[in-house]
């Protein structure tokens, strides 16, 4: 693509491991699996473009909030 990219999060590399790549600058790409369980508490996630799969209460802890 010619895009500098990353590949990673819940699965392979950590999303840690971008922090100061190419890929993390403006014009770079990140693509990242993040779970639910991670997003709960995060206060600053701003997706460009975000794709929600498997939603269901499989979790003790996501039934408790559905």
């Amino acid at each position: 693509s010619g895009y500098p990219t990353f590949v990673g999060g819940n699965l392979g590399e950590p999303l840690s491991e971008a922090v100061g790549t190419r890929a993390a600058s403006p014009g770079g790409i990140l693509v990242v699996e993040v779970s639910s369980f991670q997003l709960e508490t995060v206060e600053q996630f701003h997706p460009r473009i975000a794709v929600l799969l498997n939603v269901t209460a499989a979790e003790p802890w996501v039934a408790a909030r559905v």
